[in-house]
């Protein structure tokens, strides 16, 4: 595999399941300034409908002012809609031939003299390289406005990422960073602009603008010639420490327009941005927190500026895309009268979605996100709190708590948390409620200090005649024993799957620890370790080494990641590469995919799991109030919509939802079919041999749906997940994993931890 395949690659394959979509974070602030009178006039997010089942890949402004769309409809086609009447209604104006019909674009562009250009990328039929993966041959097509087209193999082997000026000049940026002056018809390369290693293009007059990973460097199109550096936009583009690279096939993470007159538009998560080239300020004109734009979920595919309205093509993380419209309205705020102040020690994508999708119903609500630990900044969990809680006493605390990793007895002992009775009971006679997961926090007194919105259920799969034997932390021990029919990294992160199912038994009515279940949890975790060790095959253990402290705390760091996720073994026991893998069931892909193992093999299933504790759910997103919030109206108004289904439903991957509705919608086949097969596959190459490996899900039998609902309604022991408790235990047992020291070193250096931390 090439260099330039790798980069194309990287882009194509991250596309495969957009679930896990990420964006740029939120750092944007709106601004506040103290005046007696608010001021009005503040850009307004609405949507606009496309032409029934489109996916749309460019948008443009024509000089006549017709807002004009390219895409694929529900049949595979290309077309070209216009619409005089900015998007209320459309007309088909052109359809490429139907060669191209199901035909994969890496890149679809309307030219703004009209037509456009492509990038079609097409299985060579020569055969696979050396290192099992296809190659694909690219092919540069052109179109003019009423759909005729022609291709050219792009002898090169690179796909582009394609710009029109508004002259008319095609500007192509290869993945390996390289930008071109392309010939419209044909694709040849006419010159070199730049060689800059650049991550993204962007159109200003007759200037390319190519972002490298450290500054935004200027070209005049025609000649390649340098242009002198603009600070302003530069120090703008890469405040934060910003970065463009495309890491999904979906879209990008930034976007450029221009309008009739010139000026210089573009959006990231942060927001829309104006700017004059050479000027001296780059100013916000949207504010990306106040609207979709700050939605992880979403990647921008193109933008728009017409009438002052600015228009948005996105990708939603779900397979599909949309239009959005930003418009100016004098008759609201410039910034929302209320502010929430929302509080999580990990930054959340699932939250943010939330934010954004609730924030755009609710124009007169900003919710002030704000996260304890980044993961890069050296602060742990106890340092996170222990600034929290100096900010609560202070009366300068958050309105709205997410308190995954924190201790809601705690808070709930000391009173700070308000009841959320009325706001379950809400639910439950709406929407409804799974009462044995949503109630789990709820006071002898009946009061519910804090809701968990969504929960994962410790699972086994594998092959029956063995998950059937596993039946606590003995049987584990003695499973290990041959090593092969183990996962590596189930090994390497066994402290975190088993913990969920053990650690909720080892708190004393006096809330200390019982040093003896803590040691068997220990012991367990070493035995097992070491049993895989002593039988396992060389390729396993050298697998083992691929998971390093380092790459775990990244891992940890991810935004909604589950540490010990189930979702990870599921080709090797397509392959047999195991037999038997452990972890948290988040979502109902992963389920289907162990079905889909079963279709293919007959020899997988999936139980629940039980350690030192039975029935047990890991909550996440866990919602509480404050009782010193000044806005407790509001900010229970906001839980009320993270708990609706719409709200569950936003982010189907980091847990099931509480809601009956959401969780009795995402059982239902329609929710996830795309005709009469499962929309989903996933596929792997292994280096050394070639072989490629795929698997097409499957909708789970209904006798397996059925048992999942049995699981679920079973589950009522609430997973301890306080993290400076859970931080102290996997970072010793791991110790003693590597031999660094022995179980009973690491159970006293565990108990005498915690103890010192409990009696602060």
């Amino acid at each position: 595999m090439n260099l330039k395949w790798k980069k194309t690659a990287k882009r194509i394959c991250a596309g495969i399941s957009t679930a896990c979509l990420c964006v740029s974070g939120l750092t944007a602030m709106p601004v506040r300034a103290e005046e007696t009178e608010a001021a009005m006039g503040r850009y307004l997010e609405s949507e606009i409908t496309l032409p029934e089942n489109f996916y749309l890949q460019d948008v443009l402004g024509t000089a006549d002012g017709r807002l004009q769309v390219i895409g694929t409809d529900e049949n595979g086609m290309i077309g070209i809609w216009d619409s005089s009447d900015e998007g209320a209604t459309w007309e088909e104006t052109a359809t490429l031939p139907e060669e191209y019909q199901d035909q994969y674009f890496t890149e679809l562009k309307l030219n703004p003299s009209g037509g456009g250009v492509g990038v079609e990328m097409v299985s060579s039929a020569e055969e696979s390289s050396a290192d099992g993966v296809d190659n694909y041959e690219y092919y540069f097509v052109s179109f003019d406005a009423e759909g005729n087209a022609q291709k050219t193999l792009l002898t090169d082997e690179e796909s582009f990422m394609l710009r029109f000026a508004g002259t008319g000049e095609l500007v192509g940026l290869t993945y390996g960073g390289t930008a071109y002056l392309l010939d419209n018809a044909t694709g040849e390369v006419l010159s070199t602009i730049a060689d800059a290693d650049a991550d993204a293009v962007g159109i200003a007059g007759s200037e390319a603008l190519l972002l490298t990973a450290t500054e935004v460097q200027r070209y005049q199109i025609s000649t390649g010639e340098p242009v002198s550096r603009d600070d302003a936009l530069n120090d703008a583009l890469y405040a934060d420490g910003a970065s463009y690279a495309v890491t999904t096939s979906a879209g990008f993470p930034i976007v450029f327009a221009q309008d009739e007159e010139g000026r210089l538009y573009y959006a990231t998560a942060k927001g829309i941005f104006s700017h004059m080239m050479d000027g001296t300020a780059v100013e916000q004109v949207v504010d990306g927190t106040l609207c979709s734009l700050s939605d992880p979920s979403n990647a921008m595919i193109a933008m728009a500026v017409l009438n002052q309205k600015f228009f948005m093509g996105y990708a939603d993380g779900e397979g599909s895309c949309g239009l959005r419209k930003y418009e100016y309205s004098a008759d609201v705020s410039s910034v929302p009268s209320t502010e929430l102040t929302l509080y999580s020690l990990k930054e959340d994508t699932g939250i943010q979605q939330a934010i954004a999708q609730y924030q755009k119903s609710n124009p007169d609500i900003y919710i002030n996100y704000k996260v304890g630990m980044t993961g890069t900044d050296g602060i742990t969990v106890s340092d996170a709190l222990r600034t929290l809680n100096t900010d609560i006493l202070a009366g300068n605390g958050p309105d709205i708590l997410v308190m995954d990793g924190m201790s809601v007895k705690t808070y709930s002992d000391k009173g700070m948390l308000m009841d959320l009775s009325s706001v379950q009971n809400e639910l439950k006679e709406t929407d409804g409620v799974l009462e044995n997961i949503a109630g789990t926090y709820q006071q002898e007194d009946g009061t519910i200090p804090a809701i968990p919105a969504k929960f994962g259920i410790p699972m086994i799969a594998g092959a029956p005649e063995l998950i059937d034997q596993v039946d606590g932390l003995d049987s584990l021990i003695e499973l290990a024993k041959n090593g092969d029919d183990l996962a590596p990294y189930d090994i390497c992160i066994l402290p975190e799957i088993l913990y969920p199912i053990c650690a909720g038994s080892w708190k004393n009515e006096d809330n200390t620890i019982d040093q003896e279940k803590l040691a068997e949890y220990v012991n367990t975790i070493k035995q097992v370790s070491d049993n895989f060790k002593a039988s396992a095959s060389s390729d396993k253990l050298e697998q083992m080494s691929w998971f390093t402290e380092e790459s775990l705390k990244e891992l940890d760091n991810i935004s909604g990641v589950f540490i010990g996720d189930l979702s990870m073994g599921i080709l090797d026991l397509l392959t047999g590469n195991i037999k038997v893998t452990m972890g948290a069931l988040t979502d109902i892909t992963t389920y289907a995919g162990y079905s889909a193992v079963n279709v293919k093999n007959g020899n997988c299933s999936v139980r629940r799991m039980n350690g030192q504790a039975s029935n047990v759910f890991i909550p996440n997103t866990i919602l509480g109030v404050l009782n010193t919030s000044a806005n407790q109206e509001q900010a229970a108004a906001f839980l009320k919509y993270m708990l609706s289904a719409d709200g569950e439903m936003l982010n189907k991957y980091n847990g099931f939802p509480v809601n009956q509705k959401a969780f009795d919608s995402i059982m239902d086949v329609d929710q996830y079919m795309n005709g009469k097969e499962f929309a989903m596959s996933v596929a792997s190459s292994n280096n050394e041999t070639g072989e490629m490996i795929s698997l097409d899900y499957s909708w789970p039998t209904e006798e397996e749906i059925n048992d999942l609902k049995t699981i679920a309604a079973s589950l009522t022991v609430c997973a301890d997940s306080e993290r400076v408790q859970k931080d102290t235990v996997i970072s010793e047992v791991r110790r003693c994993m590597n031999g660094e020291i022995s179980a009973d070193e690491a159970v006293n250096s565990i108990m005498q931890t915690i103890n010192l931390y409990l009696a602060e």
